[in-house]
């Protein structure tokens, strides 16, 4: 299927094979010759199909570096070793890996004033409910969904938790985004596609790298995450939400 993206680059070629084509007859045949347009419209779509065979490969290479079938816990801990600067993730609770980004934490893995930020789905009702529906490919029960929020608020704990040693941020978003993503420095993205009724741990993940060509792929995800997290509309301070939430029940 065509990315919106293609039909320009596919119009580049055109443009690219008239001008080529249009040199070549005029060179070769001369501008009057009557078989002259004909021939450059002619040829020029021939070569912008051909084009467009040989080049839809590299142009999806140059995009998507990477396809895995499913993300091990294991390739988290890589993701981190990779860190510089900043460190970015989204997805329901982070739970999955909440132990070993821990032992990553004690192993002194990130550098001193890396900044590390963690989205995570708001543990609101609704929020929830619409997360497990799609995770159970049915209707979640009211129990599956407070389970939900109590593994969403204890994990949020968890990671503020550890701000003494690290320079880290959480916020909860409202707009529930099926996919998980981890973003390492704004040069490289891991994203976990969440298909209905599967675990988001045996779903598919892109790899994208920024490159020379600074990947718009890339780009998108990077500012979707950014106006998440910016926006009050649609993300709240997890330390404030949480504090608020143990007044109300004090």
């Amino acid at each position: 299927m065509d990315t919106p993206k293609a039909l320009p680059e596919r119009f580049s070629y055109f443009v690219d094979a008239i001008v080529f084509i249009d040199l070549l007859v005029t060179v070769f045949i001369g501008q009057n010759h009557p078989l002259v347009l004909k021939l450059v419209i002619l040829g020029s779509i021939l070569l912008a199909a051909i084009l467009g065979i040989i080049l839809r490969p590299f142009r999806v290479i140059r995009y998507v570096t990477d396809v895995k079938p499913h993300f091990k816990i294991v390739d988290n801990v890589q993701v981190w070793r990779n860190v510089v600067e900043e460190y970015a993730y989204i997805g329901i609770s982070g739970g999955s890996f909440l132990s070993e980004f821990r032992n990553t934490v004690e192993q002194g893995i990130f550098n001193p004033g890396c900044r590390l930020r963690f989205l995570l789905l708001a543990p609101e009702a609704d929020c929830v409910r619409e997360s497990k529906k799609h995770e159970l490919g049915r209707e979640p029960n009211n129990e599956e969904v407070s389970a939900e929020i109590r593994r969403i608020n204890s994990t949020a704990e968890s990671y503020l938790g550890m701000r003494g040693k690290l320079e880290l941020k959480v916020r909860f978003y409202r707009e529930y985004a099926r996919y998980w993503a981890h973003y390492v420095d704004d040069r490289e993205g891991f994203i976990g596609y969440l298909l209905r009724g599967r675990s988001g741990l045996r779903d598919p993940v892109l790899i994208l790298k920024r490159g020379h060509h600074h990947n718009p792929l890339l780009r998108h995800f990077l500012e979707e995450f950014d106006r998440l997290w910016h926006d009050d509309r649609f993300s709240e301070d997890a330390e404030t939400f949480l504090a608020k939430k143990r007044g109300a029940h004090a």
